[in-house]
């Protein structure tokens, strides 16, 4: 079963760029994701060019934004403790840079509030 996700998180180490078997470029990296008791990891594939793009100019530590779709998987270590993995397949990647960036754009852009100037609003607070 898959689902689809948005994650934050700061990078591990640094993305590793990867070539398929059939030659095609994709981009892995392991994104370490807060959750209510502790964090855990994530393992993020990308396979489109925007997404290798951005992934290519990360590094070890910085914080993104991930979207995609994802699955969990399970498995017993060897001392019996049970793990729990989080896979993504990326389909857009944003930098904390990015999204300051973008919303620094959205806050400057938008209209500010209008007064009207009707008077007769049934309260106790005078005009001034």
């Amino acid at each position: 079963m898959s689902f689809q996700v948005l994650i934050t998180g700061k990078l591990t180490q640094n993305p590793q760029l990867k070539t398929s078997k059939n030659g095609n470029p994709y981009v892995w990296m392991l994104l370490s994701v807060p959750t209510e008791q502790e964090r855990t990891s994530a393992s993020v594939l990308g396979f489109d060019s925007r997404v290798i793009e951005v992934i290519e100019k990360l590094s070890n530590g910085d914080e993104i934004a991930v979207t995609g779709t994802a699955n969990i998987n399970q498995w017993e270590k060897d001392d019996g403790t049970v793990r729990v993995s989080l896979n993504v397949i990326a389909s857009q990647v944003m930098t904390m840079y990015q999204h300051r960036k973008k919303k620094k754009r959205f806050v400057e852009e938008s209209p500010a509030p209008v007064a009207t100037g009707e008077e007769g609003f049934d309260d106790d607070i005078s005009s001034v």
